[in-house]
């Protein structure tokens, strides 16, 4: 009888076990569900506050989920020197972030600093207030605090040296945006950013050893610059940027046809826009060189000598060589 009763006990313990082990499981699975919501919940709060400061002076902040439309925006409605507008339409933010009403999984991905004034009512007018070329730099700081930041444009204001070593410790940045003046040591600084891959570098004058730099960038694919005083040194500079796949040069017309031989080396280039400068066809056979080279945009100073209808520009690879291949000019009457 007494072995009965204790096989009639066994499994009543090993139940009450196997139920505190479920129990001890379920409580640990609930523990790190509710830590990750409250990271993300604690994550969202500081997102949120960088944004209203983002947004206090008139810039735009974007979230993940909001960038495909953006990006649509942009093409559609260019905002300041071509860059990108607020999306027209907000697209659903994802299902937690809708049950809560605040941001949770959501994060900022993209950053413009595009409007040099803010607006504010008097009396039923709106007047324009500037906002400070000092504000950018005063919340570079904040953007730290964004660790999927992947794109920054400043359209307005100056950065300092502290501003340039805070961006190249950002570790999601991939694209900026920059207006204002830049030093050979920012660009040294920025080479910490170990996936910036695009750089654009608006209304700025740079020179050679700015492209030096430049070139340095470990994963730079995209680049976007202009300047009078750049020379063939710094298109070689360039032309050691083997991982270059897009390029736009503007206002380089102190250069000939012998400064862009060392292109000929950047075999991975896809496209390649050139404005207002002195390129003629004999460059064909250095562009030539580039087996990816998909899209070649080239807009020449026009020509002082009207009687000859030359070609002021080279809309593709195809159009140079037809030029090169027959160089007579034809006689406009």
């Amino acid at each position: 009888m007494e072995s009965t009763s204790q096989k009639n006990i066994r499994p009543k313990r090993s139940w009450l076990s196997f139920s505190l082990r479920a129990m001890l499981v379920i409580v640990t699975l609930l523990c790190a569900v509710l830590g990750w919501i409250g990271r993300d919940i604690y994550q969202a709060r500081i997102e949120s506050d960088v944004a209203a400061k983002v947004e206090a002076v008139w810039g735009t902040v974007v979230y993940d989920y909001q960038l495909a439309t953006f990006e649509e925006a942009r093409q559609s409605y260019p905002g300041v020197y071509g860059g990108p507008t607020a999306p027209p339409t907000s697209p659903q933010p994802p299902w937690l972030d809708r049950q809560l009403g605040f941001p949770v999984q959501a994060r900022i991905v993209r950053i413009e600093f595009e409007h040099r004034s803010r607006y504010e009512n008097y009396g039923g007018m709106l007047a324009p207030i500037p906002v400070p070329k000092d504000i950018p730099a005063k919340l570079v700081p904040d953007l730290l605090q964004l660790p999927r930041l992947e794109q920054i444009t400043f359209n307005f204001g100056e950065l300092n040296d502290e501003s340039f070593e805070l961006l190249s410790q950002m570790p999601a940045l991939k694209e900026l945006w920059l207006s204002g003046s830049i030093k050979p040591a920012n660009v040294r600084a920025l080479s910490k950013a170990r996936k910036l891959e695009s750089f654009y570098l608006l209304c700025l004058n740079c020179d050679d050893r700015l492209l030096n730099e430049l070139a340095k960038l470990p994963a730079l694919k995209s680049l976007d610059c202009s300047g009078e005083n750049i020379t063939g040194d710094g298109i070689a500079s360039l032309g050691q940027c083997t991982q270059l796949e897009s390029m736009r040069l503007r206002n380089i017309s102190r250069l000939t046809d012998e400064d862009f031989r060392p292109m000929a080396s950047l075999k991975q280039l896809q496209s390649l826009q050139i404005d207002h400068c002195r390129i003629t066809a004999r460059s064909y056979p250095t562009f030539s060189q580039l087996p990816k080279l998909e899209t070649l945009l080239i807009n020449t100073i026009p020509t002082s000598y009207p009687l000859f209808n030359k070609p002021s520009s080279f809309q593709s690879l195809a159009e140079m060589q037809a030029e090169y291949e027959d160089p007579m000019p034809r006689i406009n009457f």
